[in-house]
C-alpha cells in the first residue's frame, strides 16, 4: 500500500502561480481593450443621436442648421446648439456624457453632468453647462483667418456635409472659437502637442486611445486620429 501524499510541493505551487501570473498579464489589458471599446462604443451612440437630433430640426426649420445660440429676452439667457436648440429631439441628459470622460472644467472635480449657475445674465438659460462634447461659435482660427461656421445656415450652403463637423469632444459644452480648439498660431495652423494622459489636445479631447468621436454635417459619426488642421470645422 502507497504512502498517501499530503499536498502539493513549493515547485508544484510555484508552478501553479506562474501559469496564474502568466494568463493574468495576458487576459487583464484584453479586459481593459473591451472596457475601453464598450466606452467608445456608447460615446458613439451619443454623438449618433445628437447627430441625427440635428438632422430632425433641419428638416422641421425649412433645412437650416440650429442657430449656436438663442437668446431669450433682456437677461440674455441663450440656448446652446448642441444641447438646448435640439433637446426637444432628444429628452435624454445621458446623452451628453461620454462614460470616458472627466468633467473637470471650470475649477470644478469630476463629477456628473450638472448645469451651473452662472453670474447674472450669463450662460445657457443663465447657466453653463458641462458636457462631454461641443460646438465651435465663430471660425476664427488661432491663426487669425476666418471661417463661415454652419449654424443657422441652410444645407444647400455645405457644400461637402460628410466632410464638416458639427459636433466633437471636448473639455466642456463650450467653446467660443477655433482659436481654442487645439492649433497653433502658425499659418497655417499645426496641432497642438498632448497635454496629458487623457488625450487632451487644446479644448480637444482624444479620449478613445487617442481617437475622438465626432459627428458631421450630414449626421454620420466617425472615430477620428488627430486633427491636421481645423477646417474640417468650418463651410468651404
Amino acid at each position: 500500500m502507497g504512502v498517501r501524499r499530503q499536498g502539493f510541493t513549493l515547485i508544484e505551487l510555484l508552478v501553479v502561480i506562474a501559469i496564474i501570473a502568466i494568463l493574468a498579464a495576458i487576459l487583464f489589458p484584453v479586459f481593459a481593450r473591451a472596457r475601453d471599446r464598450a466606452r467608445q462604443a456608447t460615446c458613439t451612440s451619443n454623438l449618433k443621436q445628437i447627430g441625427l437630433a440635428i438632422m430632425m430640426y433641419t428638416q422641421d426649420y425649412d433645412e437650416r442648421y440650429p442657430p449656436y445660440e438663442v437668446n431669450h429676452g433682456s437677461s440674455n439667457r441663450r440656448a446652446s446648439a448642441h444641447y438646448d436648440t435640439v433637446h426637444p429631439y432628444i429628452m435624454n441628459e445621458q446623452v451628453h456624457i461620454c462614460p470616458s470622460g472627466d468633467f473637470a472644467y471650470r475649477g470644478h472635480s469630476s463629477a456628473p453632468y450638472t448645469r451651473g449657475e452662472f453670474d447674472s445674465g450669463e450662460g445657457v438659460f443663465r447657466q453653463w453647462m458641462r458636457s462631454s462634447y461641443a460646438v465651435c461659435r465663430d471660425g476664427t482660427r488661432s491663426d487669425g483667418h476666418a471661417g463661415r461656421m454652419p449654424w443657422n445656415r441652410r444645407m444647400a450652403e455645405v457644400t461637402r456635409p460628410a466632410e464638416l463637423i458639427l459636433v466633437f469632444e471636448a473639455r466642456g459644452g463650450y467653446v467660443r472659437s477655433l482659436a481654442n480648439v487645439g492649433f497653433t498660431t502658425d499659418d497655417p495652423p499645426q496641432p497642438l502637442p498632448w497635454t496629458d494622459d487623457s488625450g487632451r489636445c487644446g479644448q480637444l479631447m482624444y479620449r478613445h486611445s487617442l481617437q475622438m468621436n465626432v459627428a458631421y454635417a450630414d449626421g454620420h459619426v466617425r472615430s477620428i486620429p488627430k486633427l491636421t488642421t481645423p477646417d474640417v470645422f468650418v463651410v468651404r
